[in-house]
């Protein structure tokens, strides 16, 4: 927000401080007595109290068409960058797809990006440092390593994942 800008002579595309913020702060004085709350628009200067500097604030700050505050128009979006880059781990690929991923309401089912699930499908879960995770994770045998077993367990089960190490790691641990 531009300072002394209370929003009542907005646009759609400018935030301008003019008499209209001015006079908002003139029509609606404020004294400490009242308890006024921080959000209240024409305390310009958050002191809780809406007097002659809040309107000077607004009109020592009023904008014109060269110094107005452009609203960004997220209406069309620029498109995301080429996901290319290889499955190297490198490049934009993540940033590309999440940016061009669609929107999800409340009501509708999650799902992974597909960025995540191409690199879930190449991840192996039975060898190497992700299997050495496991493996630590069962040696501390604390009920928060325990925990996260299970959850890897639960995620590994959902997306289709060949978990075997992780299965006998809790079988041992008689979470199964």
């Amino acid at each position: 927000n531009p300072v002394g800008n209370s929003g009542g002579g907005d646009t759609a595309v400018n935030s301008t401080v003019n008499a209209v913020d001015e006079g908002g702060a003139r029509s609606n004085p404020q004294v400490v007595g009242n308890n006024i709350p921080i959000t209240n628009l024409y305390d310009f200067n958050r002191n809780a109290v809406v007097n002659a500097v809040d309107e000077g604030i607004s009109r020592l700050n009023a904008t014109n068409s060269s110094t107005v505050l452009k609203y960004l128009n997220l209406a069309d979006p620029p498109l995301a960058p080429d996901g290319g880059g290889g499955g190297g781990g490198g490049g934009d690929a993540g940033v590309a797809s999440a940016l061009a991923a669609p929107a999800t309401s409340a009501a509708a089912e999650p799902r992974l990006p597909r960025w995540l699930g191409l690199r879930l499908e190449e991840l192996d879960l039975n060898s190497g440092r992700v299997a050495e995770v496991f493996q630590s994770l069962h040696d501390f045998n604390t009920p928060t390593a325990r925990k996260l077993l299970a959850r890897a367990d639960r995620i590994a089960d959902v997306l289709n994942l060949d978990h075997e190490l992780l299965d006998s790691l809790l079988a041992d641990l008689g979470l199964e």
